[in-house]
């Protein structure tokens, strides 16, 4: 029974994967663009970390204003 139960799971997920096939260069393409946008939002992160910090220094050392 066990046996049966694996090979029918194998078989569905063979079809699900056939069934995708078409879909898989849409989806690489998506996967790559969203990993592209996450190096350009920490780009930008570390920029500002970097480039703003240092501007703002005087202000974030003064402290709240009396």
């Amino acid at each position: 029974m066990l046996a049966g139960r694996a090979a029918h799971d194998a078989a569905a997920l063979g079809a699900v994967t056939h069934a995708l096939a078409p879909a898989t260069p849409f989806a690489a393409a998506a996967v790559s663009g969203v990993l592209v946008l996450d190096v350009l939002l920490l780009g930008a992160l570390l920029y500002g970390y970097r480039r703003v910090r240092p501007m703002i220094a005087l202000y974030l050392a003064r402290g709240p204003r009396t």
